[in-house]
């Protein structure tokens, strides 16, 4: 499922504040490319950056949210 309306976005929040766990993709460059309200609302607890120089599905970074802040996985 393709997301990235107003509507979609909403069912999302819902869904995740029921108590339902959630494996979702975004595209983006960077952690500003990712929707600010996903990040502000911590709909994210992990976020994982994928880089195609590579080879395709190369992991590049991974956030962890910590203290209401995304951090570099060590």
């Amino acid at each position: 499922m393709k997301f990235g309306g107003k509507e979609d976005i909403d069912a999302i929040f819902e869904t995740a504040t029921l108590g339902v766990k959630l494996l979702l993709t975004a595209h983006g460059n960077d952690l500003k490319d990712v929707q600010e309200d996903m990040i502000k609302n911590k709909l994210f607890t992990n976020i994982i950056f994928l880089s195609k120089n590579k080879k395709p599905g190369n992991i590049e970074k991974i956030y962890i949210l910590k203290e209401d802040k995304y951090v570099i996985a060590s």
